[in-house]
């Protein structure tokens, strides 16, 4: 699916929807994307680019999709990765040059996550996070696990990081 906007568009729900992959891309206004139910085709890329606005996704698992890719110019990224489960190893990367990033991520799913920042901070980190090194953080038990795994790599000039539970 592509979306090519030019201005605002609200939220877009995706429930049980059979996309191989998904495409936005736009100049102005704030999009949200929900997965509320699986989406049945499974597996695929997700890439969004915005200039000015936010983003939103949630029930990502649901999303079911191998990469997910999202960059901001001046807007603020906040990522949901609930839903029913992760049925295989899922890579994002997130840019943002001036917002920060949100992310929640379930206690039980494997992840890491690498931030890399020219001039932000983590600002938030709920209990069940852990601290690898100076860029990276991982949920408790993510290098014992053998299930598939979530691997996120944000980089930002100026923004900030929120790593929460849901």
């Amino acid at each position: 699916m592509i979306i090519n906007q030019a201005y605002e568009l609200e939220t877009v729900n995706l429930s049980g929807l059979p996309l191989a992959g998904l495409n936005i891309e736009a100049h102005f206004g704030d999009y949200s994307i929900d997965f509320a139910t699986p989406n049945p085709t499974g597996q695929g890329d997700c890439h969004i680019s915005l200039g000015s606005g936010d983003f939103r996704g949630s029930s990502l698992l649901n999303s079911r999709f191998d990469r997910m890719n999202v960059r901001t110019v001046s807007g603020r990224i906040r990522l949901a990765f609930d839903g029913l489960s992760l049925e295989h190893d899922m890579s994002v990367r997130l840019a943002s040059e001036s917002g920060g990033i949100w992310l929640e991520i379930p206690n039980d799913i494997p992840a890491q996550i690498t931030f890399v920042t020219d001039n932000g901070r983590v600002i938030k980190m709920d209990e069940g996070y852990e601290q690898v090194d100076s860029t990276i953080y991982t949920t408790r038990g993510y290098h014992l696990s053998e299930s598939p795994r979530l691997t996120i790599e944000i980089d930002t000039v100026m923004g900030d990081l929120r790593l929460t539970n849901c």
